[in-house]
């Protein structure tokens, strides 16, 4: 694996690096910038896939993000691990940020009103809700459970997916499109100045190298 340490870290430890990184946050970020420029392939393929990771953040499908980018990147021919490397965007410190932008923005395009927001006192209650469903769906599928929920629990997830859950992904859709833009371009250039440059230097090289041959032609 390309990110797997030689010594993996205990639990605490890995908990840890998520919210605070042992390098610090200016240097991990420097860090994937390097990651990033020196992947394989064409800049439309990394500036690309990096940018499907990032855009795919704001959405609300938190445990999906690596599969779902990784899907946009492979269906548009870009590059895969760069998506992954894009998700990062969406990390502890900027999900709260990301997650009122699109239920707001969602609650907007749907026409509705601050009023209806769900009965739910932190964002951490609707994933558990997600999950547990998600959780009972495996059960049931694989025949340890003779229905997918109850009809209080069922009653209570029919909520949370129409008041919070929809109008989330409802607003992450124009956030992907802006987010997807904002990184592509930029990051694309980037790409690309730093390709033609390693090509410069390899170009030099090569010529340097020639240059000191001794001219043993007759």
């Amino acid at each position: 694996m390309v990110f797997r340490r030689r010594l993996p870290l205990p639990p605490l430890a890995r908990l840890r690096e998520v919210f605070w990184p042992r390098m610090g946050y200016r240097r991990a970020v420097r860090y994937i910038g390097w990651r990033v420029l020196r992947l394989p392939g064409s800049a439309y393929a990394i500036a690309g896939g990096f940018a499907w990771g990032a855009a795919i953040s704001f959405t609300p499908f938190i445990g999906l993000h690596f599969v779902l980018s990784g899907l946009c990147a492979w269906l548009t021919r870009c590059n895969i691990l760069a998506a992954i490397l894009g998700t990062v965007v969406g990390n502890p410190w900027t999900f709260p940020f990301i997650w009122a932008l699109i239920y707001r923005t969602g609650m907007l395009l749907l026409g509705r009103v601050a009023a209806e927001a769900p009965p739910l006192e932190t964002l951490a209650e609707l994933f558990d809700s997600i999950w547990h469903a998600l959780g009972n769906l495996v059960l049931y599928i694989v025949g340890l459970q003779d229905e997918i929920v109850s009809s209080e629990s069922g009653t209570a997830m029919l909520h949370v997916i129409q008041n919070v859950l929809w109008p989330m992904t409802v607003g992450s859709l124009p956030a992907v499109a802006v987010v997807w833009a904002i990184f592509y371009f930029p990051l694309r250039r980037l790409v690309e100045k730093y390709q033609e440059r390693r090509r410069r230097r390899s170009r030099e090289r090569g010529g340097a190298s020639s240059g000191d041959m001794p001219n043993i032609a007759p």
